[in-house]
């Protein structure tokens, strides 16, 4: 099943964040199971956000990539959503031209704008 996985980072700052980011990025945009992610701050620190085909996906980017990287005695909460839907905006045509059930397994709704404006003049 998909997840949204929801990462706190009390006292990360933006400068912390963009090496982390420098150093995953690569690495993160070819992973097994990755969709998306974003970040921004948040009133202690800072606040991410990703996508991911399974929590088993997530969770072993995390531990082989996320975690040697982060400095000691810091530790992200992470909170993890199952997702029953993704709505996607204009410019992710990349899903658009997909089998959703193969790529994304488990989400039962998958809807781009493309598709809602298709549905909307049928």
């Amino acid at each position: 099943m998909a997840v949204l996985v929801i990462a706190d980072v009390p006292g990360q700052t933006a400068e912390g964040y963009d090496g982390m980011l420098a150093a995953l990025e690569g690495e993160l945009k070819e992973a097994p199971g990755f969709i998306a992610h974003g970040a921004g701050p948040s009133v202690d620190g800072w606040k991410t956000f990703e996508v991911w085909e399974t929590l088993s996906e997530a969770t072993r980017f995390f531990a082989g990539y996320v975690r040697p990287l982060l400095p000691e005695g810091v530790m992200p909460k992470r909170t993890i959503v199952e997702l029953d839907a993704l709505v996607l905006g204009p410019l992710a045509t990349l899903l658009q031209a997909r089998d959703v059930d193969t790529y994304v397994p488990g989400l039962s709704r998958l809807v781009s704008v493309a598709e809602r404006g298709r549905a909307a003049g049928a």
